[in-house]
């Protein structure tokens, strides 16, 4: 049945938490979202489990940028079942360094897993 499976909406309300607390900047708020086994593959490597992956978030963040802007795009949810979800979106980021505004946008894939009510992050992959 149909209500058995993770909703497109759950989907699209954890990417847009996910990236609401991403904003914070604080791993701590993000860290109920992300799967103790998650693994998530950036352009920088392979970060397998919660602490590797607050490790990367907290070097990203300690960049010295401005006027951080990161947001999702072009979301589709592509399957999903009683525990699993996969989406791809575009992301794009921009900032300002050293006065100059900079940008870059790429593709990104998420798996996400559901146990009674809560959904966490199991893999996600960014490319550009």
């Amino acid at each position: 049945m149909a209500e058995d499976r993770i909703q497109n909406a759950e989907v699209l309300e954890f990417l847009e938490l996910y990236q609401k607390l991403s904003d914070t900047q604080d791993f701590d708020q993000v860290a109920p979202l992300i799967h103790e086994n998650a693994m998530c593959r950036f352009t920088d490597g392979d970060f397998e489990g919660t602490e590797a992956i607050r490790g990367v978030f907290e070097k990203t963040w300690a960049l010295p940028v401005e006027e951080n802007n990161y947001y999702l795009s072009d979301i589709k949810v592509v399957a999903a079942d009683r525990s699993l979800a996969v989406a791809t979106f575009v992301f794009n980021w921009s900032a300002v360094k050293d006065g100059r505004e900079i940008s870059t946008k790429g593709r990104g894939t998420i798996v996400l897993t559901k146990s009674g009510d809560r959904i966490q992050l199991l893999h996600e992959h960014l490319s550009h």
